[in-house]
């Protein structure tokens, strides 16, 4: 059975992709998916991304909805064909955004986050680290279904 092999290759492939901590396709990924279910766990608690993480990081990018991937690639200081490769993916609408996370400079997990699933908006200043990835939450009226729309400030930040 020539077929079952190539359809369990093409699983064992696919786990082994999504397990590396890139983003191949659409929705959010795996950080953004552990953030929504934090939040409702926690309530209003403050959130340490570097907790919901599965993977070593010491910087993490976030991108604002709709920024092209050239400016993606220019940020991270990649080629765009190297970028094409790590940072996959274009937000095309006001409810995504990219995150993207590296350590020693290289990326190593790059995702859509859902911002029903908190928003980052307005982005932070500057860069965050696992040490300032700590994030307030604020409930800002409700967002779509009549849940409550949770903002994430870092914290101890204006």
């Amino acid at each position: 059975m020539p077929e079952a092999r190539h359809v369990l290759a093409a699983g064992l492939l696919a786990s082994l992709l999504s397990g590396c901590g890139l983003w191949f396709g659409a929705g959010e990924g795996e950080v953004s998916r552990a953030l929504v279910l934090a939040l409702r766990e926690r309530n209003s608690e403050p959130i340490t991304l570097a907790e919901l993480t599965r993977f070593p990081w010491d910087e993490l990018l976030l991108f604002a909805p709709y920024t092209p991937q050239a400016s993606v690639c220019q940020a991270l200081a990649l080629s765009r064909a190297r970028c094409a490769l790590v940072a996959r993916g274009e937000s095309s609408s006001d409810g995504e955004m990219l995150m993207v996370f590296r350590e020693a400079g290289q990326v190593v997990h790059s995702e859509m986050h859902l911002r029903s699933h908190g928003d980052f908006l307005p982005l932070p200043d500057a860069h965050l680290t696992p040490a300032t990835a700590v994030f307030d939450v604020v409930q800002d009226g409700d967002g779509a279904g009549g849940q409550p729309w949770l903002r994430l400030r870092v914290k101890g930040g204006a």
